[in-house]
This record gives structure tokens, sequence and C-alpha cells, in this order.
């Protein structure tokens, strides 16, 4: 089956002699969200750690060309609008919370072949799924293009195309285009910055996300809200074997400091300040400078002015005071020494 993750390009369904490549529907390095796959766990159910991006449902087979056209979205898969809807709460249109949310139980969905930009010049060859000595030859924009079945992921295809928007690389115009001929993008991307929103604070108390270690018994403090699950990583150093290290020509010499590392899970007091909307650091993101923000700044009475002072210029020049070295001695240049060494011509 072409649309079936074989080793088939998925565009033009040729065989893989001809420089096919593994693809990543979905690729975490092109996200700016250092935090995106944690966020990911939290917004479709699953516990810390666990999710795997490579996955058949990840990836598929690409020609060498269409592979780097794919990573610089210049074209994307659409998927259909009845994928999006089993992720969206009917009642609100937004995306179910962790609770909720879906599992994926079908084996193959439907996509659309889009061009997004630069791709005026470009035209795609496509052996026939009828007839494998048929070739089809397709032009942009691609209208008659087939639509392709596949056992690719539908979030991973949402995350994708939800990057893409989401960037400010492409003009405007682009992504309004897309958005007129696919009225559901606009779920497509509440779909995604749902997903890759920020872990919620409460997240390291839920038991559901939190990974437990094997044999872990709650002592039922937990439930109070006031502590939190965590994984300490203790560092300490060891000696190795003094006869590995020994030597019959000399003296024994003192074996070296080897590391090792032991980890234990404990349950702690949650004495994590307290972050709001102003707060600049929330999960490495730094929050927008709006004009409540402003004023919730001027309520902050730890916060010090960053002009320079006269108290703290001094203070500045006090700390980085240094005691000035007494200039050298006065040397005799050389042009007076040679002068001086030059002997008297001998009279004739």
């Amino acid at each position: 089956m072409p649309g079936s993750n074989s080793n088939r390009c998925l565009i033009e369904n040729c065989a893989e002699v001809q420089a096919v490549q593994k693809a990543l529907v979905f690729d975490k390095s092109k996200s700016l969200k250092y935090h995106i796959v944690e966020s990911l766990e939290w917004s479709w159910g699953l516990k810390k750690g666990s999710l795997d991006l490579d996955i058949p449902q990840n990836f598929f087979f690409l020609g060498a060309s269409l592979h780097q056209m794919y990573r610089e979205w210049k074209w994307v898969l659409i998927p259909e609008a009845s994928a999006l809807d089993q992720f969206l709460d009917p009642d609100f249109l937004w995306s179910y919370g962790r609770g909720e949310f879906p599992e994926v139980k079908e084996n193959t969905f439907k996509y659309m072949f889009q061009p997004v930009f630069d791709m005026e010049d470009v035209y795609i060859t496509r052996v026939s799924d009828e007839d494998s000595r048929r070739v089809d030859i397709h032009e942009y924009p691609f209208d008659k293009f087939p639509v392709i079945t596949s056992t690719i992921d539908p979030r991973f295809a949402i995350l994708h195309v939800g990057q893409m928007l989401a960037t400010s690389a492409f003009e405007l115009s682009i992504k309004r285009e897309l958005r007129s001929k696919y009225p559901w993008l606009a779920q497509l991307e509440q779909l995604y910055f749902s997903w890759v929103a920020l872990v919620p604070r409460e997240a390291l108390k839920d038991p559901t996300y939190m990974p437990r270690p094997d044999g872990y018994v709650s002592s039922g403090s937990e439930s109070s809200g006031s502590e939190v699950y965590v994984e300490v990583v203790y560092f300490e150093r060891e000696r190795g074997r003094e006869s590995a290290y020994s030597s019959s020509a000399g003296p024994s010499t003192a074996p070296p400091m080897l590391p090792h590392h032991t980890v234990q899970h404990e349950v702690v007091p949650d004495i994590r300040p307290h972050f709001d909307a102003f707060d600049e650091l929330i999960q490495g993101e730094v929050a927008q400078l709006t004009h409540h923000a402003l004023q919730k700044q001027d309520d902050r009475t730890d916060l010090q002015p960053s002009k320079w002072t006269t108290s703290r210029i001094s203070s500045w020049a006090l700390a980085n005071a240094c005691t000035i070295p007494p200039s050298p001695k006065k040397s005799i240049k050389p042009s007076n020494l040679n002068k001086s060494r030059r002997k008297e011509p001998r009279a004739r």
C-alpha cells in the first residue's frame, strides 16, 4: 500500500532506490520551545518522560528533494477536518483536557498535499497506484494531486502545520490564503497552541503525570497539595581498586577518585515561589511587556532601579579600585647609549 509507512516515497510513490529518505513528520528540533515534549506529554494525558517521537506514526519516506522542501515548510500535509474533530471538545471547540484526551485508535488517515511557497517552478511525478508502469505529472498548484492515505498520526501533522502557522517567517498573505482554502485550520491552530502551552505549576503534584519508581508507596501527605514529588541525583566519588593503579617498576600511586551517582525519589515540601503573569521567567519563557505588567512592577519592592546613581557609581568604583603601580625608572635610550660608547677617531 503506497500510503502506508513503506519504504516508497509517500508523495512520488517511487521505490527507495531513488534516494528515498526517512523523514520526521514533526521534528522537535525545529521548535523554539525547549519544553515542548513535556507540554505534549501533559496535554495528551501521558506520563512525564514517556513520549517517544521516534515511532512509525511520526515518520514517512520522501525523495531527497521533497524531504528538504518539507523541512523548509515549502509544502505541508493538511489533515482532514474529521481528524481534528476527535481532539476537540464539541461544547467549547477547544482541545480536550488532560483527563479527557482521547486515544488515537484508527490506523490510517487522509491528508492533502499543499504547497506553501516557492513551489511555482516545481513539478512532481507520481507512480500510479493502479498501474506501476504509468507515471502522472503534477504541476503547480497541484489541485489534482490525489488524496494521500497514510499511517501518520494526525497529532504530528497538526504540530508540523501549527509550527508553520505560528512562525513569523512567512508572510501573512500566505497564511491567509491557506486559512481561506482550509477553514478548519483555525481549529488546528487552537489545538497546536493548547498542546504546546507551558506545563502548569500543579503538574509536579499530579501522580498521573509524574513517574513513580518501582515499589513507591505514597505517605498520603501528597494529597494536601503542599508537597511535590522529585527525583534527586546524588553525585559521589569513590576510590577505585588500588591494584589497578600499582606498578611493579616503582612505588604504587594512589588511585584517582572515580565519580558515580545514585538516584533517590523523595517527597519534599513545595517551597517554590508563586509565579504569575508578570514574573519574568516561567519555565524559560519571558512574559509580555504589557501595561498591566508595568503597573505590577511599580508594586514590587524587591526590584531595584537599573539607572546609575551617585551611590551606585561610588560603590562600583570602590569595588573595582586598584593600586596604580609606580612608573618604571627612566632608562637611557638606545641611541644615546650608542653615542656614549662611540670611539673617537684616531689622528693620522
